[in-house]
Parts: C-alpha cells; sequence; structure tokens
C-alpha cells in the first residue's frame, strides 16, 4: 500500500514539474525576439498585423533576398538557416492557421536537391517546430509519423522544448539588448577570403539531385502550401536561387521537368539556376562567399533581378 502511494506522489510531482517546466519555458520564448528556434516568428507576428510578401525558405533565402531592394517595409524575409522544405510548410501553417497576420504573397525559396533528390528529404526538420506540437494538428501529424514512439514523448509538455533550453535562455537574454534586423534579412559581408571560399567550396562540391524523378514528399509538400494560400487569398510565388558554376548538364537535364511540374500546380516559378551563365556580373567570385551563397554585393545584384521579374 505504500509503494503506490509513493509511486502516486511521485507521478504527481513529476507532472506538477512537468508543467512548471513547461509554462516556463513557454513564456521565455514567448519574450525571444532573436535566434532560430522561434525568435524571428515571434519578432513578425510582434510587430506586423499585415505583411505584403513574405519570402520564406533556407540560408541562400536569408542571405540573397533582399527586402529593402524589393519593396521597403513591404517585404520580411523570414528564413531560417539550414532548414527544408517540410520546416517552411510548418511555418507557413502556423502562420495562417494560428496568428492573426494577413500575408498578401508568399515568395517560397526551393532547392533542386530536395525536389529530385529521391533518397533524403531531411523531414526530421519538422522537429525544430515541435514546440508546436500542441497547437498545429498538420505539424503535430508529421512529427507523429516519424516513429511508432513519437505520441509517447509528448505525454510530457516539457518535452517540445527538449534540446531548446539553453538557446531559448540565451536568446531570451540577447532580446533584451539586441532587436533582429527589422525586415529580417541576414547579409553576408564581403571579405577578402571570399575567392579562396568559393575555390574550395568548388572543389569539395558534391552533385546529389542525379535525377529528375520528382519526390514525392516534396510535391506533398508543396501541394500542402499551395492549398493552404489558397485558402488564404495569398499569392504563392516560388523560385530557385543560382550557384557559382553549376553543373550544365544537370541544369538542362532538370529544367523541363521543373517547368512542367509547377505548371501542372499552377505555381508562378522563377529559376535563377542558370543566371551564372547568362548574367555576366553573377560570374565574378568576389560576388560569392563560397559555392551557394552570395555576399551582400551579389544579393544586391540578385535582388534586383528577382525585383524586376516580381514587378513585371
Amino acid at each position: 500500500m505504500k509503494i503506490i502511494k509513493y509511486f502516486i506522489i511521485i507521478i504527481i510531482a513529476i507532472v506538477c514539474l512537468d508543467q512548471v517546466a513547461s509554462n516556463t519555458l513557454d513564456y521565455l520564448h514567448s519574450k525571444t525576439y532573436t535566434g532560430m528556434s522561434g525568435g524571428k516568428v515571434n519578432y513578425l507576428i510582434d510587430k506586423f498585423t499585415h505583411m505584403p510578401v513574405l519570402a520564406i525558405g533556407n540560408s541562400r533565402c536569408a542571405h540573397h533576398v533582399i527586402p529593402k531592394v524589393i519593396g521597403n517595409e513591404r517585404v520580411y524575409n523570414l528564413s531560417h538557416n539550414g532548414m527544408n522544405l517540410i520546416f517552411h510548410a510548418g511555418i507557413i501553417d502556423q502562420l495562417l492557421n494560428n496568428e492573426k497576420l494577413k500575408i498578401d504573397t508568399i515568395l517560397l525559396h526551393l532547392e533542386a536537391y530536395e525536389m529530385f533528390n529521391l533518397s533524403d528529404i531531411k523531414s526530421r526538420d519538422i522537429q525544430h517546430l515541435k514546440h508546436y506540437y500542441n497547437d498545429n494538428e498538420w505539424i503535430r501529424n508529421e512529427i507523429t509519423e516519424l516513429s511508432d514512439f513519437e505520441p509517447v514523448k509528448y505525454l510530457l509538455s516539457s518535452y517540445k522544448w527538449n534540446g531548446n533550453i539553453v538557446s531559448i535562455i540565451m536568446n531570451t537574454i540577447k532580446t533584451q539588448f539586441t532587436l533582429p534586423p527589422k525586415d529580417g534579412y541576414v547579409a553576408k559581408p564581403s571579405t577578402k577570403r571570399d575567392s579562396i571560399n568559393v575555390s574550395w567550396s568548388f572543389n569539395t562540391r558534391i552533385f546529389f539531385n542525379k535525377n529528375v524523378d520528382i519526390n514525392p514528399q516534396f510535391n506533398l509538400h508543396i501541394s500542402h502550401i499551395k492549398e493552404l494560400c489558397e485558402n488564404n487569398g495569398i499569392k504563392l510565388i516560388c523560385f530557385m536561387s543560382p550557384n557559382y558554376k553549376p553543373n550544365k548538364k544537370l541544369l538542362k537535364l532538370q529544367k523541363e521537368y521543373k517547368k512542367q511540374f509547377f505548371d501542372n500546380l499552377n505555381i508562378v516559378f522563377y529559376d535563377y539556376s542558370e543566371e551564372y551563365y547568362t548574367n555576366y556580373r553573377l560570374r565574378s567570385i568576389w560576388n560569392w562567399t563560397d559555392c551557394d551563397h552570395l555576399n551582400e554585393k551579389g544579393a544586391l545584384l540578385f535582388s534586383k533581378l528577382l525585383k524586376k521579374d516580381l514587378y513585371d
């Protein structure tokens, strides 16, 4: 009888501590405006009620799309370094279904290696949005599909912050002293080492996307984003950034498949994958910080090009 009593007391204590920890971290996270673990999203939804153009993508969008060039305060760059399409789909779902933010146009950055790579879509990137597990049905379903044990983990409310505790505390402190850029853009200033970095990354680059079969998960996530935008009266525009000296044979092989895919979905698509070969200014090694990322000078050239196409 005593064993049962002690067991019940321990369970109650665990539940109480779990709730205290979860509520504390929830509060700290809500006050955070820096970092990639929700800080940029918090800043956007707290500071704006209407965003005409929202740019979303990975680091190549974060560093390539300069809002003040495209449309000043009409554009916000909500990109997250290293994240893939499933993460962007989760962010868009959360913004449109759970937040009071009006968006007119979503400018979505995509990668060819995700579109054509059948072996690894990095679906586990959705776990970076696990703090929305209890609030967002689509994110919860995607996390649940990762393994049979996922729902069990979230029986503890504080689990949604697993692996983020230190970053939340540090970003909460950092927010007290500095705020993120008002337009979300993160510049990569040019340096004297740019040519060395570009040459090194070019020599070590591996081409993953060597086929033309559309990844079914890519199709699924793009279709979900398209449906969200249609239901909310939002214009969806997709684009792919340029690379330094991309593989010509691969570009030619994939070009028509890209066009056909987006035409079938009736989605506006701008493909800048061949821009290195058609835009002489982007051929300069001094406009790049590595093979995949333009520096600030290169981003200025690209943003002007993107602005022209968007307004045309």
